[in-house]
């Protein structure tokens, strides 16, 4: 019997030592993960932001923002649509650079102010004079910038260089004439003096004692030059605005998405034509002003008064006509003449 009780006592005792045991390792297992977890709450914000902040900087962070800014068009995308998208490319591209915290010091000297002064807004849309000489301003821009000048710059800043050095030799090969987009304000004659050449026969005007300097027969050479294509145009045109595009507006897109063809020969021609007839923008007449072609081919139809003034054009064979000269009558007469 009592061997029993004593049995019973230690084996209680063992069970009760047991079970202290495993409550004690219970609540030091749970106060320890309570501290996991409160730590885990501190550090997991500051993990994902050094995570954020590896995605954004670096290799990770130009390739990212190549995959979302860099479209490929086609060769055949017009210069208009594609300067656009490398307009937002580098504005995006060095908005997001400038806030990283390697380079945040070194902003005023990307070239990020040039690239939009110089040549990355609606200039790029067309070459001509004003464009090369900005490309050429901005050539000087990227030779001033040298990032191994910095402290401790990031080496995206020699990826960046190189780049648009790479972009400004491929706009170096674009083709401008010395002429397209200046505005001449000099003399384009001068009195005339004794010279051995031999004149070029003309119409005798009012007044004779002037001749043409080098800039004007320069100018008179791109005039000439022209002459064909803008008669060519102005004369289809007319024809076109008598007939077929007699109700036509001056937009891209007529009524319910019908192709509008004196829309889409005014843009050929190089005009910024609106796309819908309830558009308001481009250079032209708005369609909501109610002008269509037969009000182009009226005006085209005038008469100019003083062409009746010169003597020639009474006598030109091409016009066929003794008075009340228009625009094409003109053109005609003076592209018979060259």
């Amino acid at each position: 019997m009592l061997k029993s009780d004593l049995q019973a006592k230690v084996r209680n005792a063992f069970n009760e030592l047991e079970n202290n045991v495993q409550q004690m390792y219970d609540a030091q297992k749970k106060a320890e993960l309570k501290n996991v977890q409160k730590c885990l709450e501190v550090q997991i914000p500051i993990i994902q932001g050094i995570i954020d902040q590896d995605a954004k900087t670096g290799r990770k962070g130009l390739m990212s923002r190549l995959g979302r800014f860099a479209l490929l068009h086609h060769s055949g995308t017009d210069l208009r649509a594609y300067s656009s998208k490398v307009n937002n490319f580098f504005t995006n591209f060095f908005n997001e650079l400038s806030d990283q915290s390697d380079v945040s010091t070194l902003t005023n000297s990307l070239p990020s102010r040039q690239l939009s002064r110089l040549y990355l807004k609606k200039c790029l849309t067309n070459f001509h004079r004003d464009v090369s000489d900005k490309i050429d301003a901005l050539k000087k821009a990227l030779d001033n910038f040298t990032p191994t000048k910095f402290a401790d710059a990031s080496p995206l800043l020699n990826v960046i260089k190189r780049g648009v050095t790479d972009l400004h030799e491929e706009l170096r090969k674009q083709y401008v004439s010395r002429y397209s987009g200046v505005q001449f304000a000099g003399q384009l004659v001068k009195p005339k003096e004794n010279s051995d050449t031999i004149p070029v026969k003309a119409p005798k005007q009012t007044d004779d004692n002037n001749e043409l300097n080098d800039e004007g027969r320069k100018a008179a050479k791109v005039c000439v030059t022209i002459l064909p294509s803008v008669y060519d145009h102005l004369s289809k045109l007319k024809e076109d605005c008598e007939h077929g595009w007699k109700q036509n507006k001056i937009c891209l897109i007529s009524g319910r998405n019908e192709h509008n063809n004196l829309g889409h020969f005014l843009k050929n021609c190089g005009y910024e034509v609106t796309i819908k007839e309830d558009s308001h923008d481009g250079e032209l007449k708005f369609p909501s002003t109610g002008y269509k072609g037969e009000k182009i081919y009226d005006k085209l139809n005038d008469t100019i008064s003083e062409a009746n003034r010169n003597l020639h054009l009474a006598t030109c064979r091409p016009n066929k006509k003794r008075k009340d000269f228009n625009v094409l009558d003109i053109l005609k007469c003076v592209h018979h003449l060259r």
